[in-house]
């Protein structure tokens, strides 16, 4: 089983339920076991959600990136890709299914692969990077 951590900004949160619901569903090609923040960590300080993410994203065998309008400027989408990166944690960035999808984090450019928000595209992403 392939162990999935998305990364995603908070305005794209129907497309983190949506992408968990597809990782679940036998009737999707795409497979895995999601790792999501389960914990509200809206009044944590900035070392408690650091502490609390850490673990989580270093448990991951793959980052998926829900690639929406702002999550290039999320700070805590670029928290979380500096973990990965730091541990050798491959990352993929998934284009969401809207009209104006913002660019990668600047730290990514020319560094993940892209693929569209299609279930057969993010495993094939997955089998070539896990």
């Amino acid at each position: 089983m392939v162990y999935v951590y998305p990364s995603f900004a908070s305005d794209d949160r129907d497309y983190l339920n949506a992408f968990t619901g597809m990782l679940g569903n036998q009737n999707t090609a795409l497979s895995g076991t999601p790792l999501v923040e389960r914990e509200n960590l809206a009044n944590a300080s900035e070392s408690e959600i650091k502490r609390h993410l850490k673990p989580l994203i270093q448990q991951a065998d793959i980052l998926i990136l829900l690639l929406g309008k702002n999550t290039h400027a999320r700070r805590w989408v670029d928290y979380e890709i500096d973990v990965a990166e730091s541990t050798k944690i491959p990352i993929v960035a998934v284009t969401l299914p809207i009209d104006y999808p913002g660019g990668l984090p600047k730290k990514l450019k020319d560094k993940v692969e892209i693929v569209p928000w299609d279930p057969s595209s993010i495993q094939s992403a997955i089998d070539r990077h896990v």
